[in-house]
Formats: structure tokens, sequence, C-alpha cells
């Protein structure tokens, strides 16, 4: 009977989460040519612009450092300027992800029953949750990235006996900065975990241990802030400090605080995840691993620390968006197989759940089209017609042409191949009540009267907060639009009124400018996607 428990709690604890990994992975790869959303859209513009030879924050602003546009236009390189490219990039990203924890769980294991177990059954959790649509798994975000960076940073300081290690660890948890900002409160966090962790005594004296944690703890700090101090310099050399600065400073402080009802989106969020079998038994997994034997009780304190820091940067801003919770998936990841591995009984749940999250998500994963699923995610059609948007503006434009897009859908400048009017690639800071948005205004006005656009693509939305605005932003895209016809959609309402377009149902519009030779649409774009 204890043979037949035995060998069942191994299969439940093993091969159960492993065939659910494996269901993860070819999950990914079979969504590789889901349709980008804006963000994914914005960083591989950024990386198309990189790989042209313009430096950051010049044809583009973003808030964010240029971490995973770097990513993107490493896989460009290899794969071409495409989609899949990006999602192979996000794949790639949270398999090292995977082995990363995986190594992690090896260094911090006492059971010897339990040290060739939990790393594999983390590892398969970490796949299944990064792919989870609560998630946004099948999104190449930046989180994901940066998770890389925290959870390969984590692998290296528990493994590492000397200073060049732990200098090495510094560096790459530092790196993760360079993905997101948002990764700030895990720093400190990985900070005293590396200055207070157990090191051999070599025969040292009290002081002379002392002093070298302080070196160490000075080591420390500087491999953090090394990978950003090597891209200031960069940025700097290129001429592109200024923008830089205000984009990932001065503006970005701002938006941090813009957020409208965060009780609100909190709530948005606890009843998502809630209802998400496997987050749950994870959650649960953190308090069991306060009490568990499986890993040395410093290493427990690190992942329920670990899991405090991550909860803590997903909240900066307040906008709980379900990829700002991707932070907290290696510490649940974690949780989740040191609480499985305890007993047959949470080996059985641990299954179950594995089992019953990945049922939720089997049609996104498997059974609908890609539009289908990126329609259903975003509740919008918008990113799934910005591909035939975006292949008619390629076919009308010339190739040295540059873009006005009215709105937020960076993605059709990636996918068209032109390059912006303007490097405010988003208009919300323009639209936003932020005392920076005179100045970016301006800047966008001046832009659009130097180069004077053949072309614009119009988001609805962004039309009608522009119509319904005050001031300069209305003073001047009123009367641009005037000189303009819609040519796709075809068969659209010839008057730009965002309220007569809205009822259309198509959120975005390529405008051509009067005057110009008529053209054609052929079947491959003259229509979007019906759904």
């Amino acid at each position: 009977m204890d043979m037949r428990r035995s060998t069942a709690k191994t299969v439940l604890l093993m091969v159960v989460p492993v065939a659910c990994a494996v269901l993860a992975v070819i999950a990914r790869v079979h969504r590789l040519d889901l349709p980008f959303e804006r963000d994914e859209g914005e960083y591989a513009y950024i990386a198309q612009m990189m790989l042209r030879g313009e430096a950051p924050y010049t044809e583009a602003y973003t808030m964010k450092l240029p971490g995973v546009p770097s990513w993107y236009a490493a896989f460009f390189v290899v794969f071409g300027e495409t989609v899949r490219a990006a999602h192979i990039a996000a794949l790639v990203a949270d398999l090292v992800s995977a082995a990363a924890v995986t190594a992690f769980c090896r260094a911090v294991v006492v059971d010897d029953r339990q040290r060739s177990v939990v790393p594999v059954v983390a590892a398969c959790w970490l796949l299944v949750l990064s792919t989870l649509l609560s998630f946004e798994g099948l999104v190449a975000n930046c989180e994901k990235f940066a998770i890389t960076s925290v959870t390969a940073g984590f692998a290296i300081l528990v493994h590492a006996r000397r200073w060049p290690a732990v200098g090495l660890a510094a560096v790459v948890m530092g790196s993760a900065v360079l993905c997101k900002q948002q990764v700030l409160p895990i720093l400190p966090l990985f900070g005293l975990a590396a200055v207070l962790r157990e090191q051999p005594h070599d025969g040292l004296t009290r002081r002379d241990a002392i002093r070298r944690r302080l070196a160490e703890a000075v080591l420390v700090g500087f491999g953090l802030a090394l990978p950003w101090l090597i891209t200031v310099t960069i940025i700097s050399a290129w001429g592109s400090f200024d923008a830089f600065w205000f984009q990932t400073v001065s503006y970005a402080s701002e938006y941090v605080g813009t957020a409208r009802q965060p009780w609100s989106h909190f709530t948005d969020a606890a009843k998502r995840y809630g209802a998400e079998p496997a987050v749950v038994f994870a959650l649960v997994g953190v308090v069991v691993v306060a009490a568990t034997t499986v890993a040395t009780k410093r290493a427990r304190l690190l992942i329920i620390a670990w899991f405090v820091a991550s909860a803590l940067a997903l909240t900066i801003g307040f906008y709980f968006r379900p990829h700002y919770f991707v932070f907290a998936i290696p510490p649940l990841a974690i949780a989740a197989a040191f609480f499985s591995s305890l007993r047959y009984p949470s080996a059985l749940v641990a299954a179950v759940v594995l089992v019953a999250s990945i049922a939720d998500d089997r049609d996104a994963w498997f059974l609908h089209t890609d539009d289908k699923v990126n329609s259903d995610l975003f509740l919008q059609t918008t990113f799934v017609q910005a591909v035939p948007l975006a292949q008619t503006l390629k076919r009308i434009s010339r190739d040295d042409e540059r873009v006005l897009i009215i709105g937020n859908e960076p993605e059709i400048l990636f996918l068209a191949d032109r390059r912006s009017v303007t490097p405010y690639v988003y208009f919300y800071p323009l639209l936003e009540r932020q005392p920076f948005a005179a100045r970016q205004q301006q800047q966008v006005i001046d832009a659009v009267a130097a180069n004077k656009p053949d072309h614009i693509v119009v988001q609805i939305k962004t039309l009608r907060a522009l119509q319904q605005s005050r001031g300069l932003m209305r003073n001047w895209g009123v009367p641009l639009l005037e000189d303009f016809e819609i040519v796709w959609p075809p068969n659209s309402p010839r008057k730009l009124d965002a309220a007569a377009l809205a009822r259309v149902h198509k959120p975005l519009y390529l405008l051509r400018r009067k005057g110009l030779a008529p053209v054609s649409l052929n079947a491959a774009t003259a229509q979007p996607p019906a759904h």
C-alpha cells in the first residue's frame, strides 16, 4: 500500500507538472503568430529603429529603458523582423527563467529525496503560470524579460561562494531594470541577501569578516548599478541623453501617479486571480513555505521576501494590469513546488489545479484562431485590424515616408515598416492632465508641420478625445484632418467624425491626403478580419 501511494505521489508530483509544462510550451509555439498588442509594437518599432542605426529616444519616445527592444532586436537579427521572432524571444526568456528556478531550487533544497524533484516541479509551474491568459502569458511583455534577469540573479547568488560570482549575480540582477523599472523593490532584497548570505570563514577574524562583508556590499551596489550606468553612458555618447532622462525619469515619475480608480483596478485583479486555481494554490504555498523543512530557513525567508518584493513591484502606479503580476510568477512557482512536494494530498491538489487552469485556457491555447484569441484577450479588435491596415499602408505609401498615428498603436509602424512623423508613438501623454502636456503637444505639432505626412492613421477613441478636447490639440488636430480622406477600410463614411465612425464599429482608419493619386485596394488588404 505504501509503495502504491509513493508511486502515485511520484506520478502526481512529477508526471502531471511535466506534461502540463510541455503543453504550455506547445501552446506558446502554436501562438507565435498572435497579433501584436501595442506594448509589443512599441518594443518592436524601437528595435526596428535600432537595427536601422537610430539611437534610442530619437525616433521613438518610451518611458522604459532599452532592455526589451534589445532582446527583440537580437531575435530580429536571427529570425527576421516579424511578430514570430518577438514571441520566440519571450518563449526563450521564459525557458531561461525556468532553468534559473531549477538552479535556485537545487541550491536551497536540503531534503535529499526532494532535491531532484522540487527543482523540476518549480520549473514546470513557472512555464505553466507564464502561459496562462490571466498573466497575458501569450504576449511578449517586458515583465517576462525582467523576471529572467531577476530569477537568474538569485540563482547565481545562491550558488555563489566567492566575490566574482556575487558580482556577476548583481550585474545580472541589475540588468532587470533595463527591462522594467518596476523591479526596483526587488533590488534591495537582493542586496540584503547577498551581504547576509552564508560565507566560508577562511580563518578570518571578526573584524576582517566585517570588512569583507562591507567590501561585498560595495561590490553588490556597484554591480546592481552597472547595467544602468553603461546604458546611460552609451545613450549620452549617442546624443539622446536629454530625451532619455525626460522620458524615463521626469515624465515617468508623473505617469506613476496618474492611475484613476486604483481600488477598482485592485478588485478586478483580485477577482481575476481568485478564479485561477493554480494561482490560489501557489498563494497558499507561499504561506506553507514558512513551515516546510524542504529548504533551509534562510532560503525560505528569501522566497517569502521575494514574493513580497514582487508584490510591491506590481503595485507601483496602482494600475494592477495583468502582465504586472508576472513579477510574482517565480516565487509563486517555487512556493507551489514546495507545497506540492509535502504530502500525497497536496500533490493531488496540485495536479488537479494545474489541469483545471489549463482546461480553462484550452480554447485560447489550441482551438481558436490567433485573431479570435487576441480579440478575446484584449476585448477589442484594434490589434487584429492593425494588421491589414499596416499592409495597406505599406503598399500605398513610399518607403521613405513618415506616417502620423493619431492614437496609440505603434505596432502599425513596425508592421508597415514606416517611420513615425513624431517620436511620440503614443498620444496618451498629449491628452493627459500632466505638467508636461503643453510641451509635448507643441513638439508633435512642430514635427507634423516639418514633415507634412501624406498618410495618417486614426484611432477612433483618440479622435473622439481630440475632438472633445480644448485648446492647442483641438485647434491643431481638427483643421489638419480636414485635408485628408479615408481610404481604409473601404466603404467607410467620408466625413471624419468620431461619433459617426464609431457607429461603424471599426477602431482604426487610414487617411490619405486629398489630391494625391487615387489608390485601389486588393482583396488581401481591403477588408479587416470579420469576427
